[in-house]
């Protein structure tokens, strides 16, 4: 059941990608400014974008633990 309404959520919110298999969602986080410093500092010292950490950083986490995360970025230090 939470899968369907994923899907739903995902079909009317998600815009299409030039990446197969992949949409476009766009999304405002209200972070902890540290937190927020450290995901940026951790981007320019391995030459990445921000959205490339943050996607790398909940595949990471999506890994370690399958079930849904409240605040999936909290733990995050570099």
């Amino acid at each position: 059941m939470a899968e369907q309404a994923a899907k739903n959520y995902i079909a009317r919110r998600a815009k299409p990608s030039v990446v197969p298999g992949h949409v476009k969602l766009t999304f405002t986080q209200d972070i902890p400014r540290e937190l927020a410093e450290q995901l940026s500092a951790r981007a320019i010292s391995e030459g990445k974008n921000l959205d490339a950490v943050v996607i790398e950083t909940l595949e990471m986490r999506k890994g370690v633990n399958e079930r849904v995360l409240t605040h999936p970025l909290a733990s995050i230090r570099t």
